[in-house]
């Protein structure tokens, strides 16, 4: 058996020193590693140039967001840096500059015009399209107002029209119902609309030719007989340019003016009795009982037919 080799006392210096080497490392990669997990804590110039070249290098942006500190002082960059967009590099160079301004203090004017890069910067920062803007609501109250007050209408219609649609194809049905009842809302609209039109045409019209000349002759005696001596001549006219259209000698269309008939007749009689009828009727004037004469003279001598007695 061989004899043990006696530990000289320099392997044990060796020995001493390696372990100590050892430790070391390990505390020097412990304190490294605890140190990397931290938050970056960065001067001003070196955040400057960080944020100016994460302009363009996303690596760079994102070490630039883990930034907690610059120049001992609390940031929140990564706040600062979120939702560049478009706006990424002028955004950047903005900070960039503030950032550089930060390093020289509140008084700092020098070393390229740091004062003014830093106003630049404030006014870039503080641009409407970097903020999120409350528009005016002027309409507010009173569209409150109104939802409101047509809530109840909502839930009614709600409750009425949810059954149909839980059926199956209910989303379709309703359409069809809803189509349904906008093309009867139209053709009732359209029937009333043309039904008044129809009404107005016919009160605009001088005279309805489908009334009996003798009827308003004898509205044009009862009249007269209770004194209103105006619509007996009126009636009166009327007759008379029935009795002339039924004749053949005038063409009664709907735009049938008084004028227009006397133009067609072509007497000095007819013209007579439509200046009397347009003054009374249209323009006002009284009428007396020696208009009433004249216009039964007058249609007379239109006609070709002796005087009627004047009622009494």
């Amino acid at each position: 058996m061989a004899p043990a080799i006696a530990d000289h006392p320099s392997r044990r210096r060796v020995r001493r020193l390696a372990g100590a080497l050892l430790v070391l490392s390990c505390l020097l990669g412990g304190g490294a590693s605890a140190a990397g997990a931290q938050d970056r804590s960065l001067t001003g110039p070196e955040a400057a140039a960080l944020a100016r070249d994460a302009a363009t290098d996303d690596g760079a942006l994102q070490d630039l967001r883990a930034v907690r500190e610059v120049d001992g002082r609390p940031v929140d960059l990564a706040a600062a840096t979120a939702g560049l967009g478009s706006q990424r590099a002028p955004r950047l160079r903005a900070l960039a500059a503030e950032l550089d301004g930060s390093a020289g203090g509140p008084d700092h004017d020098g070393r390229g015009g740091t004062a003014g890069a830093r106003r630049t910067a404030r006014q870039v920062l503080d641009d409407d399209k970097y903020h999120q803007r409350e528009l005016p609501k002027p309409f507010r109250g009173p569209l409150r107002w109104l939802a409101d007050r047509l809530r109840p209408v909502g839930r009614f219609l709600d409750r009425l029209v949810q059954p149909i649609l839980d059926l199956p194809g209910g989303p379709a049905i309703l359409v069809a119902l809803f189509v349904g009842a906008g093309a009867a809302l139209t053709a009732f609209l359209v029937s009333r609309r043309s039904r008044a039109a129809v009404s107005r045409s016919g009160r605009a019209r001088l005279v309805d030719p489908t009334l009996d000349p003798v009827d308003l002759e004898r509205r044009a005696d009862a009249a007269e007989a209770a004194g209103d001596l105006a619509a007996a001549l009126r009636w009166r006219h009327l007759a008379g340019l029935l009795r002339l259209a039924r004749a053949d000698r005038l063409v009664l269309r709907p735009d049938t003016t008084a004028a227009g008939a006397a133009r067609q007749v072509d007497l000095p009689a007819m013209d007579r009795l439509t200046a009397d009828f347009e003054e009374i009727v249209y323009g006002g004037r009284e009428a007396t009982s020696a208009d009433l004469a004249a216009a039964r003279a007058g249609w007379s001598e239109v006609l070709g037919r002796r005087p009627a007695e004047p009622v009494r």
